[in-house]
C-alpha cells in the first residue's frame, strides 16, 4: 500500500538544487549534475534515487549523450507528465479550473458561473470543484497541490485575498475555507503576479532574472521579478499598476477613484474613444486593423496613455526587460507601433526602450498557466507541504 507523505519531509537545499537543475536542463547525466553542483558522485546518486522513488525524476537509457568510448550515461529528466495540479482562476462572474500536468497541459477543464454569489459560497463551489478534478487524475495521489489566482490584492504568505475591487471581496481566507473541502495544499496569488512567474518557467524570461511583466486587458496589472524572485510589497501583496494615477480629476475607475491608468488604457476605454459605445472592444480592434479611422484613433489614444504608464515604470525601475501581455500584443502592430513610439519619446535618454519592451511569450498558454506555475515553483524549491505519493 502506498503511503501519502508531505513533500516537506524531503525538503533539503541539496535536493532542491538537484531537482531544479534537472528541470532547467531538460535532461542531464549524474556526472554532469555532480560537476555543476560540486557535490560528490555518491551524494548525487542518493539524491537522484530519492527523487526517483517519488516519481519526480526518470532515467532513460535510450536518451543518451555522445560521451565518447564506452557505454554512454543514461540521462535524467523530470517527469512532468506524472504529477498533476488543480489550477483555478477566479474571474468576475465565473471560475475557470482544470486538472493540469506540470507542463501546463489541461487534462480536464470546467468553467462554472458564480455571478452575484458571496465570497464564501464561491470558495465552497471551488472546494467541491477541486475534489472533482482531483478524482479525474489517473492516480489522485499524484495530484500535489492547488494553484489559485484571482484579481486584486493577495497576501500570498497567508493565502488571503485582501481586496478584490472586481468582486468586492475583502479579507477572504481562501486556504482556511478550502481546508473544509480538500487536504491538498493551496497556493494563492494575484493573477498577474502568477503570470509573471509563468514567464520565467514557460515564456521568454527563462534566462532573465530581473524584469517587469505587465498585462493589459479589462484591467491593468504589473509584477516585478528581481533576482529570479517575485517581488512583493510590505504586506506580501503585489503592486497595483492599473491604479497608477495619471490625473487628479480623470474618469472614474472601477476602484472608485479618479484618473487611474486602468480607466484610460484598458479595453473598456476603446469603444468610448471610438464613439461606438455599443460595440465590444475586440470589435474596435478588428476595425482598427481594417483601417477604420475612428477605431485606429481609439487604439492609438489608449496605447498613448498606456505608454505613459510604461514609460514611468521604465524610468523609475530601469528593468532589464519589460514583458507586455494582453490586448496591445494580440492587437498587433496597429497597437504596438504607436505604443513603441510613445515609450521611445518618454523614456529618458540612456535607457534603450526598444530593447527593454518585449511582447510576452505566454500567448496561447491559457488562463491557468500562472496557477500551474505556483505549485511548480514550490515543487522545485521543495518547500511547503506538497502532498505526493511515494512509489
Amino acid at each position: 500500500m502506498r503511503r501519502m507523505i508531505r513533500f516537506q519531509d524531503m525538503s533539503t537545499s541539496n535536493r532542491a538544487t538537484v531537482l531544479r537543475l534537472i528541470y532547467q536542463l531538460g535532461s542531464v547525466s549524474r556526472a554532469e549534475l555532480a560537476r555543476r553542483t560540486s557535490m560528490a558522485a555518491p551524494t548525487i546518486s542518493r539524491i537522484v534515487d530519492d527523487l526517483m522513488k517519488y516519481g519526480l525524476v526518470i532515467e532513460d537509457s535510450r536518451d543518451v549523450t555522445d560521451s565518447g568510448p564506452g557505454r554512454p550515461p543514461a540521462l535524467l529528466r523530470m517527469d512532468t507528465t506524472n504529477l498533476f495540479v488543480v489550477a483555478a482562476a477566479c474571474f468576475p462572474g465565473h471560475i475557470v479550473a482544470a486538472l493540469c500536468d506540470l507542463d501546463g497541459r489541461e487534462q480536464v477543464s470546467v468553467d462554472i458561473p458564480t455571478r452575484d454569489l458571496p465570497a464564501d459560497q464561491v470558495i465552497n463551489h471551488l472546494g467541491r470543484l477541486i475534489e472533482y478534478l482531483r478524482k479525474q487524475a489517473p492516480d489522485p495521489g499524484r495530484v500535489i497541490g492547488v494553484g489559485l489566482t484571482c484579481l486584486g490584492l493577495v497576501d500570498s504568505r497567508q493565502a488571503i485575498i485582501r481586496y478584490s475591487p472586481v468582486e468586492g471581496w475583502r479579507n477572504v481566507p481562501v486556504a482556511s475555507l478550502l481546508a473544509h473541502h480538500t487536504d491538498l495544499p493551496v497556493a494563492v496569488e494575484n493573477w498577474v503576479s502568477a503570470r509573471a512567474m509563468a514567464e520565467q518557467y514557460f515564456g521568454g524570461a527563462r534566462e532573465i532574472y530581473n524584469f517587469i511583466y505587465v498585462h493589459a486587458s479589462t484591467g491593468i496589472g504589473a509584477a516585478m521579478v528581481s533576482g529570479g524572485r517575485l517581488r512583493r510589497g510590505e504586506s506580501f501583496t503585489s503592486a497595483e499598476f492599473g491604479h497608477w494615477p495619471l490625473s487628479a480629476d480623470g474618469p472614474v475607475c472601477r476602484c472608485g477613484r479618479r484618473g487611474c491608468l486602468e480607466a484610460y488604457a484598458s479595453l473598456p476605454a476603446l469603444p468610448v474613444y471610438a464613439g461606438m459605445p455599443d460595440l465590444e472592444a475586440e470589435e474596435i480592434i478588428r476595425l482598427a486593423r481594417e483601417g477604420n479611422p475612428a477605431a485606429r484613433a481609439a487604439v492609438e489614444k489608449a496605447v498613448g496613455y498606456l505608454g505613459l504608464g510604461l514609460s514611468g515604470l521604465i524610468n523609475l525601475l530601469n528593468p532589464g526587460v519589460l514583458f507586455l501581455d494582453g490586448w496591445p500584443v494580440t492587437a498587433g502592430e496597429v497597437a504596438m507601433e504607436p505604443l513603441r513610439k510613445v515609450i521611445s519619446e518618454r523614456v529618458v535618454e540612456g535607457l534603450d526602450s526598444t530593447r527593454i519592451l518585449r511582447p510576452t511569450q505566454l500567448s496561447g498558454r491559457g488562463k491557468l498557466i500562472g496557477a500551474v506555475t505556483l505549485v511548480l515553483d514550490q515543487l522545485l524549491d521543495l518547500r511547503g507541504e506538497l502532498g505526493i505519493t511515494r512509489n
